[in-house]
């Protein structure tokens, strides 16, 4: 078989598997073994290209530090007459750390919450650990799950920051889900929710900003373009939101055909996302079936 189609065959299947973390320690091995020239047309390609390589074979370092933050988060939950209320925020903090790095260890969290926040009485608890309970479902692919809790929450109760992010996990789910179908129907449905979202969010936030430069990728390119440029200018190169930027920014320059610099922005996100330990990492992704479709 030829080796690159084995490649995306391979990396096409454990994206399938259950299992988030097993399915990208597959994929990171695969992205380390598969990158080549076929990624890079000029030097800086190139450097970037290796770059990410040495970044990839330093992982286990970044995955270090992040458990050992975490154990010191968990440590946190031994303390001296630690109360219910004090345990659930400490889980939404572990909640987070796992969110992108080990999601069946988010979910246990989560889990746990929707436990304190029955035994506290407190609809507020209830529904902000059903809302990440559900974006967890979907990104994991466990979307009938998702969108039952999702169906569940009356809106009409929920305050203003818990409508927000009601919306905000509406809006990944249809997004998780249309692409896991392959149809852009479902992305319609996602743009509804992102519709009612920013209704809602503050016009001057990060999330907004970043909203609005996704929203604008197909309706108006030099607009959306000149969102992504100023959340560069602003944000620290290597952090979570970083990654997040640059990937999106990928997809901009995918739609207008600048392939090249749609490659640099995938690596400048993959090298962000293993830095930070994200092991759902999008961006890995989609250079391995950039390198296959280039090879053939």
């Amino acid at each position: 078989m030829d080796e690159s189609l084995f490649f995306v065959i391979f990396a096409i299947t454990i994206m399938k598997f259950n299992c988030c973390f097993l399915k990208k320690r597959f994929l990171l091995l695969l992205i380390a073994l598969g990158i080549g020239s076929v990624l890079y047309a000029n030097d800086e390609l190139k450097l970037l290209t290796d770059s990410l390589r040495r970044v990839i074979d330093e992982k286990h370092v970044y995955v270090q530090k992040k458990e050992e933050r975490i154990n010191r988060i968990k440590c946190m939950l031994r303390s001296p007459g630690l109360t219910l209320e004090g345990e659930y925020r400490i889980n939404l903090r572990l909640y987070s750390e796992y969110k992108k790095f080990h999601i069946d260890s988010a979910i246990h969290y989560v889990d746990r919450n929707i436990e304190i926040s029955h035994q506290l009485n407190k609809p507020y608890f209830t529904n902000q650990s059903s809302l990440n309970l559900s974006l967890l479902y979907s990104m994991c692919g466990r979307f009938r799950e998702a969108e039952i809790i999702l169906k569940s929450i009356k809106t009409s109760e929920l305050p203003k920051d818990l409508l927000i992010d009601y919306y905000q996990t509406y809006s990944s789910f249809w997004g998780h889900y249309s692409i896991s179908v392959a149809n852009n129907l479902y992305g319609k449905q996602q743009s509804a929710y992102q519709d009612s979202l920013f209704a809602l969010i503050d016009h001057t936030s990060w999330d907004y900003r970043m909203s609005q430069a996704s929203y604008y990728i197909w309706r108006d390119t030099l607009k959306s373009k000149e969102i992504f440029k100023e959340l560069l200018d602003i944000e620290e190169v290597g952090t979570p939101n970083y990654a997040m930027i640059t990937h999106s920014y990928s997809r901009l320059c995918h739609h207008q055909k600048k392939y090249d610099e749609e490659k640099k922005y995938l690596m400048l996100s993959a090298i962000a996302d293993t830095r930070n330990a994200t092991r759902e990492n999008a961006s890995l992704q989609s250079l391995a079936l950039i390198q296959y479709e280039e090879k053939n």
